[in-house]
């Protein structure tokens, strides 16, 4: 009813990273979500058996899921900062934005890890899933800076820090 997307892409982020979190848990119980072999006699909670490959597999869904958790509290937090707080300091959308960047960043590391990647398709050493969450990131990055700039104009601090944010993604790339 007449409710900017921003404010329902808002209320969605949060709701959002919980349903990703009990997917990744979930992931457990049907075998999904391994990554790498790995050799131990020990019982470890971030360890799952895979009957196909008869051996434990470092269980991704594990580090998945608690990423997704902390995701789900910084959203909420924000959301309840905005919505409910009324805080200056944040705009519409700005959950979302969070969202984006922190989900996009952690998936792109934690792909790395998979040994069933979703695609099965690599880019020489990258998967497609991992282009696409930096592509998520990015996407954040970049309506971050245009708001930023078109907020409070150009100065020589927002240039310096985003230049800093953008060498420290690139040495992360």
């Amino acid at each position: 009813s007449k409710k900017s997307i921003s404010k329902m892409l808002d209320a969605a982020a949060p709701a959002l990273s919980v349903a990703v979190a009990i997917g990744r848990f979930a992931g457990r119980t049907s075998g999904e979500e391994g990554g790498y072999e790995i050799n131990t006699a020990y019982e470890l909670p971030f360890l799952m058996w895979s009957e196909a490959d008869q051996a434990k597999l470092l269980w991704v869904g594990f580090f998945e899921g608690i990423f997704a958790v902390i995701i789900a509290a910084v959203t909420f937090v924000l959301f309840y900062q905005k919505y409910r707080l009324h805080r200056a300091g944040l705009r519409e959308g700005c959950v979302t934005l969070a969202f984006m960047l922190t989900y996009g960043l952690s998936q792109a590391f934690l792909e790395s890890l998979r040994g069933d990647s979703l695609f099965m398709i690599t880019l020489g050493f990258v998967r497609i899933d991992q282009i696409i969450a930096i592509v998520m990131a990015v996407a954040a990055i970049v309506v971050i800076i245009v708001e930023n700039y078109r907020l409070k104009g150009l100065s020589l601090g927002s240039v310096m820090r985003w230049l800093i944010c953008a060498s420290a993604l690139q040495v992360a790339g």
